[in-house]
């Protein structure tokens, strides 16, 4: 094995250590918190979490086995649009008895440091290589993980400040101005 296949084989390595971590992570936070939105949030990225795991693994046993990209890794896929529907939905359902308390926010804080970490080290790595497929592959990767960062930041908006996420995300109230 050359050169530049073990530091793809490296990269993979770290990005499943990423990965688990997030998935972790979420999976704990999701246990601790009282706030069902949350609750739903964070085990939907549990999930998403656990499919990247399940994406890289194919990625590296294949570059690991037969030194070739494998395309396998494709049909793991997550719900693009479910984590938006779904706090959208409960966010409409909710907006009269959300309870929040500070480790909810503390851990939308961890959550969003988490997935800029993650698209940073994706992005980083897309930029350094030529592979067509690890370019698919890393691209996919850094949509995704942009769409959790979006998510846990409009998450933190409406927990903090229901009416403004209202007007922002549902542009209620706007009409005429």
């Amino acid at each position: 094995m050359g050169e530049r296949e073990e530091q793809m084989l490296k990269v993979f390595r770290i990005a499943l250590e990423i990965e688990e971590k997030g998935r972790a992570f979420y999976q704990g936070v999701a246990e601790t918190t009282q706030n069902s939105l949350g609750k739903k949030v964070f085990k939907m990225l549990m999930s998403d979490e656990s499919v990247h795991k399940k994406r890289i693994t194919m990625v590296y046993q294949s570059l690991s086995r037969n030194q070739v990209w494998s395309e396998d890794w494709k049909q793991q896929k997550v719900d693009q649009g479910g984590p938006q529907k779904i706090f959208r939905e409960l966010g409409k359902k909710q907006s009269q008895n959300l309870e929040t308390d500070a480790s909810d926010l503390a851990a939308l804080e961890v959550g969003i440091g988490l997935e800029f970490a993650s698209i940073s080290f994706y992005q980083e790595r897309l930029n350094q290589t030529k592979e067509k497929m690890e370019k698919e592959f890393l691209g996919q990767m850094i949509q995704e993980e942009k769409n959790h960062h979006q998510l846990l930041a409009d998450m933190k908006l409406y927990l903090n400040d229901p009416s403004a996420w209202f007007i922002e995300k549902e542009r209620h109230g706007l009409d005429g101005v």
